[in-house]
């Protein structure tokens, strides 16, 4: 059976977790958060989405057509880890990463 998409489905943004990506989507169909996690999700008032299910990927990919995988990787773990390395490969010059520790103020350790 194929689940039509719903009528609006914004697109994440970069580096935006899952938890505000459904708050934004809540936001768009005048829905209070938990009411749009319970109704349309399946989940129970109070349950984060930190670590969701694959049914919620699933359904939350179904209805706004954003691949299962991208949505995998919006948790605050996988986002952090993104960041990290980015700022890794950012600092990989002695100039960035002279910067870095310049505006940062601390010494910025290199990755092992």
């Amino acid at each position: 059976m194929d689940t039509l998409r719903w009528p609006l489905h914004p697109q994440p943004r970069t580096y935006e977790t899952l938890e505000a990506y459904v708050h934004r989507l809540a936001g768009c169909y005048g829905a209070r958060y938990d009411d749009f996690c319970c109704r349309v999700l399946g989940l129970s008032h109070g349950d984060k989405l930190q670590e969701p299910a694959a049914d919620v990927l699933r359904r939350l990919s179904e209805g706004t057509g954003v691949p299962f995988e991208q949505l995998a990787r919006m948790t605050w773990r996988h986002i952090w880890n993104r960041l990290m390395d980015e700022m890794h490969r950012i600092a990989a010059t002695p100039e960035a990463r002279a910067e870095l520790e310049r505006v940062w103020g601390f010494r910025w350790l290199q990755k092992s």
